[in-house]
């Protein structure tokens, strides 16, 4: 990534620093490098339902069980946090969480973000939290999920609240150095580096981002 975008980026996520970001083509790359990285055959992942299809489809595609964590309508489309807690098995390597959710735009408290990330953290998995549409919660956003835990990894891009899908960037944030390495390992292999004109336009957008 361009180092003033990362710079720029980092700056959303309280503690972190421009090294802890990874810029990529869209938050799709970033999904599809993320689980190449993390998950091997044979193994488990939890992800709520509905959701953004490449979030269960690439784990399945890479030879994973894949549990759904189901958002109903009686419990107004959030997790049930305790059925996490019950789908997770000894092969379990990461849970899946977007909010506010895609399609159903449900949100999740603080407190039960901590909550999800403490079950994370007592499983010893990794939670990716999806924040592609945290700016358009109209209270007081969720504070960005890979601030408060090394075992969370935060997705967001600039497709969708900023309204710039073709400009194909996205990214991950986090504090866990082997994600860091094995996400740069996968891209690699695929796109190796982001378009410079998409990062230049997402650079002057984040820059002017109150106004």
């Amino acid at each position: 990534g361009e180092p003033r975008l990362k710079e720029c980026l980092a700056a959303q996520y309280p503690g972190l620093n421009a090294d802890q970001i990874v810029v990529t083509s869209g938050a799709s790359e970033a999904i599809f490098a993320l689980n190449s990285a993390l998950v091997k055959p044979g193994e488990h992942v939890v992800v709520e339902h509905p959701n953004y299809p490449s979030l269960y489809d690439i784990p399945r595609s890479l030879g994973c069980e894949v549990s759904f964590l189901p958002l109903t309508y009686e419990n107004n489309y959030k997790p049930d946090l305790d059925q996490l807690r019950s789908l997770i098995t000894p092969k379990t390597k990461l849970i899946s969480l977007t909010h506010p959710n895609n399609p159903v735009g449900s949100m999740i408290s603080e407190a039960e973000l901590r909550e999800a990330i403490k079950i994370a953290e007592e499983n010893d998995v990794y939670l990716m939290f999806d924040e592609t549409y945290r700016e358009l919660d109209f209270s007081d956003p969720l504070p960005q999920a890979a601030s408060l835990s090394p075992k969370v990894i935060s997705v967001s891009t600039m497709s969708k609240c900023y309204g710039l899908p073709g400009i194909r960037i996205g990214w991950i944030a986090t504090q866990d150095q082997f994600i860091l390495d094995a996400m740069l390992t996968v891209r690699e292999q695929i796109t190796i580096t982001n378009n410079s004109v998409g990062e230049a336009i997402a650079l002057h957008v984040l820059e002017r981002k109150d106004e």
